[in-house]
């Protein structure tokens, strides 16, 4: 934290989201991967959904994870539809609900993804597409469409 924040920050920020992070977050993440889940939580908008796509160290070509964080539990129901729709397979979901001490309560939501038959799909994922379909400017077939006009890193 100290080496991402600072130490007066990240003293801060240790005091009002450590005691909120559950205890199976705690054992499943690194200090490092907790900071930045705190800086995006830290800076969240009211009513806003936030999406981070990331490839774990060794993890298959076609595998990525999805993080949401969101100040409402979302329900896999509602996000299963939108990730099929970009057509990957969520292969796993872990959800921690999030409560720092100055009583606000965020969400962040994990997903496995697997696009074994196409993984280009799961870099349109990480395309700035990603962020208008999470916050509903655009539906996932229009994505899906102008994809071959979309910056894909």
């Amino acid at each position: 934290m100290v080496a991402e924040f600072g130490e007066q920050d990240a003293a801060q920020l240790i005091e009002r989201w450590g005691t909120g992070l559950d205890e199976a977050y705690r054992a499943s993440h690194t200090p490092r991967l907790a900071a930045a889940d705190i800086r995006q939580l830290e800076h969240l908008s009211p009513g806003k959904v936030e999406a981070h796509l990331y490839q774990e160290q060794g993890a298959a070509a076609s595998d990525r994870r999805l993080r949401l964080y969101t100040d409402r539990p979302i329900g896999l129901t509602e996000v299963l539809p939108i990730l099929l729709d970009f057509g990957v397979k969520v292969v796993d979901e872990r959800v921690h609900r999030v409560a720092p001490s100055n009583d606000l309560v965020r969400y962040l939501l994990d997903f496995g993804l697997s696009a074994q038959d196409d993984p280009r799909l799961t870099d349109l994922l990480a395309a700035e597409g990603c962020q208008a379909v999470w916050s509903r400017r655009v539906v996932v077939g229009l994505l899906l469409r102008l994809a071959p006009a979309l910056p894909v890193s």
